[in-house]
């Protein structure tokens, strides 16, 4: 189950809108099935078991449920005097733990800021400031050339992101300029690594028929922060033994058209293609509850519930994607 509870507090002022948030989620998953080859290979190499009781043995073994807990506190605000240099700004800390004694800490910082120039533009600049910190008890498993588990020991990661993103906007009738860049500085802490990276932030739109049809183009990039609450949230089964690395993507160039055909039906189709390095992609734990003892291949019984091949890792790779998209809304 996913338990979630949020509690609010909105202020409006003469000058500014502010509120505080805070959030605690509780979530429970059962591990992911287990693979049937597992037991297949080891009833033939061992002869003396079936394959049903060595499954019934690996059942008994595994504690199938893992839990996490996130507690998040957060405040924003927003100017609302709308020739003000500091527009708004967001703040939100998380901690996240799981019952494998993972943690991570995350803290984030976002003000806004915005110079008038004309009555139709403007020049805006986001900043950012992200600290991330975690530690994996469990650690990076290891193992030997036969394939078997050798050692685990515990895993460390810290980043720190700064980042500054000025833009010019411009709004004039049926056509809209926001031509800009990002420039994010990164440091990984556990491995003294300093980088330091430049995206391009530039869209533009012109409405042909109002509306009804509109043309729009850009390209963007950005460096995206992985952690572990993020990969928990869109694959509850990763085992607690992970590499967090940030990915990079240089650029995402899109084209594409948007409007409505009726008041109460709207179109977006899209065309785009997109670089990205060090992307982070789901793949399955091999099945590492094994022990060799001589000339048998036996289960583990000190193994950890994750190590039966029923569990997620994350690898890192560079990819390039050709994305083609079209949506429909009805009201």
């Amino acid at each position: 189950y996913d338990t979630q509870l949020n509690i609010g507090y909105k202020k409006i002022t003469d000058r500014y809108v502010w509120g505080l948030d805070l959030d605690v989620q509780h979530q429970l998953y059962n591990w992911y099935g287990m693979p049937n080859e597992m037991y297949q290979d080891m009833a033939i190499v061992n002869g003396g078991s079936t394959f049903k009781e060595l499954q019934n043995e690996a059942i008994s073994l595994i504690n199938p449920e893992h839990t996490y807990l996130t507690v998040g506190v957060g405040g924003n605000i927003q100017n609302t005097n709308e020739t003000a240099i500091f527009d708004k700004a967001k703040v939100y800390f998380r901690n996240f733990t799981d019952d494998y004694s993972s943690i991570e800490n995350q803290l984030s910082v976002a003000p806004e800021f915005k110079f008038l120039i004309e009555e139709d533009s403007f020049i805006k600049t986001k900043v950012g400031l992200d600290y991330l910190s975690g530690s994996f008890e469990k650690g990076k498993l290891t193992y030997n050339p036969q394939g078997f588990l050798a050692s685990a020991e515990e895993q460390k990661y810290s980043f720190f992101n700064l980042s500054i993103a000025p833009s010019y906007q411009l709004v004039n009738n049926d056509f809209a300029l926001d031509i800009g860049l990002q420039a994010v500085l990164n440091l990984d802490n556990e491995n003294s690594k300093t980088n330091f990276y430049v995206y391009p932030k530039v869209e533009a739109s012109y409405a042909i028929a109002g509306d009804y049809f509109k043309l729009y183009a850009g390209a963007k990039g950005g460096l995206t922060q992985n952690t572990y609450y993020n990969f928990v949230q869109e694959n509850p089964y990763v085992a607690p033994t992970l590499a967090i690395q940030p990915t990079d993507k240089p650029f995402d160039i899109f084209a594409g058209t948007k409007g409505k055909f009726t008041e109460d039906l709207s179109y977006d189709f899209q065309v785009s293609y997109s670089s990205e390095n060090n992307a982070a992609m789901f793949v399955t734990n091999r099945y590492s509850a094994l022990a060799n003892l001589e000339t048998a291949v036996v289960l583990d019984e000190t193994a950890e519930s994750y190590q039966y091949g029923n569990a997620f890792h994350v690898i890192y790779d560079d990819i390039k994607t050709l994305r083609v998209a079209g949506a429909l809304n009805a009201k």
